[in-house]
C-alpha cells in the first residue's frame, strides 16, 4: 500500500501539468480529449476495491460516521479513498478544461481554476460555475459583451412605477458599468465580481461558524480580504484604461494580478476553513508552504503595481494635474504595500522561541503586543500596542483617494475653476506629499509600539506640524492669489502668482520640515483637457509590424508635441535594444562570465561584504551571530564563501532564466538630463527589462535570480538565520543590489574617476 500511495500521483500529475502549465499547446488538447487519461487511477481503484467489496459495500450503502472512520482509518482504506479522489478530480478537471476551450476563456483563469480543482476540488469547481454564471458570453468579443443590454429595457422602465423606475435605473447603471468594465479588462472585472461572491459567502460563515482565530471570528479576515481585493480589481480596471498603446503590458499586469490575488484568497479561505491562521504561520510544513506561496504571489502583485506606476509615468495625458494625481496615487499605494514587509520581521519573543524550538510563528501585525488582543471593531487594529496594518491600509487606499482629489482640483466649476494649471499642480503635489507624510507618520507610530487611539506627544506634535504645513501651503496656493486679485484694479489684468518661484520654495520648505519629504517634478508636460475619464476599451495595434515593435511612436507628430510646447527636455523613454535579434546565447554567456568571474569585483566585492558582515553582525542579544562567524580568519572565510555563493547563484540563475525567457540582461543608460527621471528609470529596470526583440517586459529573470541568491547557501548559516524568513530577506536584498548596480551604470560617466573605480571594485 505504501508503494501504491507513493506512485499514485504520478498517474495524474502529468495531465494536470499539461492543463495548467501548457493549456494552449495543441498536444494538450489532443491528449485530454481522450477519456483514457482517467483510466489508470480508475483501474487501480477497481483492483483495490474488488478484493475488499464485502467490507466496503455495507459501509457505503448504510453509511455511519463510525463505519466510514473505521474504513478510512486503515492503510488500505486511505489508499482506496485517495485513488477515488485522484480519478474524480481528474475527471472534473478534464471536463473544465474541455469546456473552457469551447468557451474561449482566458488561459490564466483556466490555470487558476484548475490549480484550485487539483488542490481543493469542490472549491475550484464552484469557482468555475461562478465564472460561467456571471459571464457566460463575456469571454468572447465585445459585441457579445454589449448583448447584455436588453432592447426592451427602457420601455419596461417607463411602464413601471416610480420605485420601479429608480430600481430599474440603478440596475441599468450597474449593468452598464459592469459591461463597460468587462469590455476594458475581463480578467480583472470577473475577479472583482467573484470576490463579491466570496465576500457574501464569508458573511454567511460569520453567522453560522462561531470559531475564533487569534481573537477574531474565523471568517472575518477572508471577508476583509475579499472586499479589499474586489475594490482593488475594479480600481485597476479604471487605471489601466489610461495606459494607451501598450496592450501587452496591460495584459501582463491584469493577468499576473488576477492569478496572484486568486491564489492568495484561496489560501486565506482554506486556512480559515481549517481553523488556523494564514499569515506568519510556520507551525507545520503545509502551513509554511502556504505562507511562503502567499508571500511570493503578493510580491508579484506589488511588482505589477510598480510596473503600472512606471507606465503611467511615461503615459502622455492632456491634464497634467490629474495625470500627476494618478501617478502619485499608484506610487504611494506601492509604499503602502511595502509596509507589509515590515510585518514579516520576527519579534523578540518569537526569536527566543525560534532559538529554543525552531520557527512556529514568524512575524506579526502588532508591535509590542501579541496579535489577537483588544482591537477596534471590524478592522481589528490593536488598541493596546502598535499596529502596522493602519499605515498599510491608509497607504493602499491612496490608489482611490489621490485620483479623486486630482479630479476635484481639475473641475471647471466652483471654487477650483479660478485656479490656473500651476496652482492645480501645486495642490496635487501638496495633497500627495501630505498623504505620504501621513502614511509614514502612522508607520512610525506603530513601530514605536503605540496604538492609533492613544498617540503620545511626539506623534501629536508631528501630526500638528504636518497639518499646519498643509494648511499654509494651501493658503499660499489658493487664497493669496484671490486676495491679491481683489485689491488690484479691475481694468488691469492680474497675473496669478507663480508657484515656481519663491512661493513654491516656501511651500517645499514647510513640507520638508513637517514630513521630511522632497517634492519631485511631474513627468507630464501636457496641455489642459476636460475632466478625464478612463478610455472604454484597450485595443491592440492592428498591424503586426506596427511602429511600437520597432521602438518608434505610431504618430510622428505626437513625438514632437512636447518640443513644440516649449519643453527642452525629451520625455524619458525606456530604451530598446537597437539589435532587433538581441544577444545570442554565446554573447549572453560572455556577458554573464564577465559580470560574475572575469572582473576584480568577483574577488574584492565578496571580501568587502564579508568585512561589513563581521563588523556589523546580524541579530541582537541571544540571537546574535555566533563567535565562529564574527571572529578570526575562519569566520572571514565563512562570510566570504557565503557572499560568493550568493553572488554566483544570483547571476547564474539570472543567466539561465534569461536565456530560456529570451531576456536581454544589459542595462542601457537614459538619454534624459533629469536626475529624478534617470534614477527612477534605473530603479524600475530592477523589475522591468527588455526582451531580445527590444520590448519592455517584466524582469522574470531578476525574480528567479533573487530567489536563487536568497535560498542557495541558506542551509549552512547559523541556527536562527537559516529559516524561510531570512531567506526571503536575502532575496529581497538582491533587488537592492540590482537597483544599486543600475544606478551606478546610469551615473557612472558623471562620477569622479576614483569614486567610479571604488564602486567597480566592491560590485559591478
Amino acid at each position: 500500500m505504501d508503494t501504491l500511495f507513493r506512485i499514485s500521483n504520478l498517474l495524474v500529475l502529468p495531465f494536470w501539468a499539461l492543463m495548467i502549465v501548457a493549456p494552449r499547446w495543441r498536444w494538450t488538447g489532443r491528449i485530454l480529449r481522450s477519456p483514457i487519461v482517467i483510466a489508470a487511477p480508475a483501474c487501480v481503484y477497481l483492483a483495490l476495491v474488488l478484493p475488499r467489496i464485502s467490507d466496503i459495500w455495507p459501509a457505503v450503502t448504510r453509511p455511519t460516521l463510525t463505519g466510514i472512520a473505521v474504513l478510512l482509518g486503515s492503510h488500505a482504506g486511505a489508499t482506496i479513498a485517495w485513488f477515488h479522489f485522484l480519478a474524480f478530480d481528474l475527471f472534473v478537471g478534464r471536463w473544465i478544461y474541455l469546456d473552457t476551450r469551447q468557451r474561449g476563456i482566458s488561459a490564466w483563469l483556466v490555470s487558476t481554476v484548475l490549480f484550485l480543482t487539483l488542490m481543493i476540488g469542490p472549491v475550484g469547481f464552484l469557482l468555475y460555475l461562478a465564472l460561467c454564471a456571471f459571464a457566460p458570453a463575456n469571454f468572447q468579443t465585445q459585441d457579445k459583451v454589449e448583448s447584455f443590454q436588453r432592447p426592451g429595457e427602457e420601455a419596461e422602465q417607463k411602464a413601471a412605477g416610480e420605485r420601479g423606475q429608480i430600481a430599474g435605473l440603478a440596475s441599468s447603471l450597474v449593468r452598464k458599468s459592469i459591461t463597460r468594465a468587462l469590455a476594458m479588462n475581463r480578467p480583472l472585472t470577473i475577479s472583482g465580481l467573484v470576490m463579491l461572491l466570496v465576500f457574501a459567502a464569508t458573511l454567511v460563515g460569520l453567522v453560522v461558524d462561531h470559531r475564533v482565530i487569534t481573537g477574531v471570528p474565523a471568517w472575518l479576515k477572508p471577508a476583509k480580504f475579499a472586499i479589499s481585493i474586489s475594490i482593488y480589481c475594479f480600481t485597476l480596471v479604471w487605471l489601466l484604461g489610461f495606459v494607451a498603446g501598450r496592450p501587452r503590458q496591460v495584459r501582463l499586469i491584469a493577468n499576473v494580478t488576477v492569478v496572484s490575488l486568486l491564489v492568495e484568497m484561496a489560501i486565506i479561505v482554506t486556512q480559515a476553513a481549517r481553523g488556523t491562521t494564514s499569515h506568519f504561520n510556520l507551525s507545520t510544513p503545509l502551513n509554511a508552504s502556504l505562507w511562503v506561496a502567499m508571500g511570493i504571489f503578493i510580491l508579484f502583485v506589488w511588482a505589477m503595481n510598480l510596473l503600472l506606476a512606471i507606465l503611467l509615468m511615461f503615459q502622455r495625458m492632456p491634464d497634467r494635474a490629474f495625470a500627476l494625481s494618478l501617478r502619485l496615487g499608484v506610487l504611494i499605494s506601492a509604499v503602502g504595500m511595502g509596509v507589509a514587509f515590515l510585518m514579516t520581521t520576527p519579534t523578540s519573543a518569537q526569536l527566543a522561541v525560534i532559538a529554543a524550538h525552531g520557527p512556529r510563528v514568524v512575524g506579526a501585525h502588532s508591535v509590542g503586543v501579541a496579535d489577537g488582543g483588544p482591537g477596534l471593531p471590524i478592522v481589528g487594529w490593536s488598541t493596546v500596542g502598535g499596529d502596522l496594518r493602519v499605515g498599510h491600509f491608509v497607504g493602499l487606499h491612496a490608489l482611490q483617494i489621490l485620483p479623486f482629489l486630482g479630479w476635484l482640483f481639475t473641475r471647471k466649476r466652483g471654487r477650483f475653476a479660478r485656479l490656473v494649471e500651476s496652482q492645480r499642480l501645486a495642490l496635487v503635489w501638496t495633497s500627495g506629499l501630505a498623504y505620504l507624510g501621513s502614511v509614514l507618520l502612522l508607520v512610525w507610530q506603530a513601530l514605536r509600539g503605540q496604538p492609533l487611539t492613544h498617540p503620545d506627544v511626539k506623534t501629536l506634535l508631528v501630526a500638528g506640524l504636518l497639518t499646519a504645513g498643509v494648511a499654509v501651503a494651501v493658503f499660499l496656493i489658493t487664497l493669496r492669489p484671490c486676495i491679491a486679485s481683489r485689491k488690484a484694479r479691475r481694468s488691469a489684468p492680474v497675473n496669478p502668482i507663480p508657484i515656481s518661484g519663491g512661493n513654491m520654495k516656501g511651500i517645499v520648505l514647510i513640507l520638508v520640515v513637517t514630513a521630511s519629504l522632497l517634492p519631485v517634478r511631474s513627468f507630464g508636460q501636457d496641455a489642459a483637457k476636460p475632466i478625464p475619464e478612463a478610455p472604454s476599451v484597450q485595443t491592440e495595434t492592428p498591424s503586426g509590424g506596427d511602429s511600437s515593435r520597432a521602438g518608434r511612436p505610431s504618430n510622428p507628430q505626437s513625438s514632437n508635441s512636447r518640443t513644440a510646447a516649449g519643453d527642452s527636455q525629451p520625455t524619458p523613454q525606456i530604451q530598446t535594444n537597437g539589435n532587433a535579434t538581441g544577444l545570442r546565447v554565446s554573447e549572453k554567456f560572455h556577458y554573464y562570465a564577465s559580470e560574475t568571474y572575469l572582473n576584480p569585483a568577483a574577488l574584492v566585492g565578496p571580501a568587502f561584504r564579508a568585512g561589513i558582515r563581521m563588523a556589523n553582525p546580524p541579530g541582537r542579544g541571544t540571537t546574535l551571530y555566533p563567535r565562529e562567524w564574527t571572529q578570526g580568519g575562519e569566520a572571514f572565510g565563512r562570510n566570504y564563501g557565503d557572499a560568493v555563493a550568493e553572488r554566483t547563484s544570483f547571476n547564474t540563475a539570472r543567466f539561465v532564466s534569461g536565456v530560456i525567457l529570451r531576456e536581454d540582461p544589459r542595462y542601457v543608460p537614459s538619454n534624459s538630463r533629469n536626475v529624478f527621471a534617470r534614477s527612477l528609470r534605473a530603479v524600475s529596470f530592477t523589475f522591468v527589462d527588455r526582451s531580445d526583440s527590444g520590448h519592455c517586459r517584466l524582469a522574470l529573470s531578476s525574480f528567479v535570480g533573487a530567489a536563487a541568491g536568497g535560498f542557495v547557501g541558506n542551509a549552512y548559516l547559523p541556527a536562527g538565520f537559516n529559516d524561510l524568513t531570512h531567506a526571503g530577506q536575502r532575496s529581497t536584498l538582491q533587488f537592492g543590489f540590482v537597483a544599486g548596480g543600475n544606478l551606478f551604470r546610469e551615473f557612472a560617466p558623471q562620477m569622479p574617476g576614483p569614486l567610479r573605480a571604488f564602486f567597480m571594485l566592491i560590485g559591478r
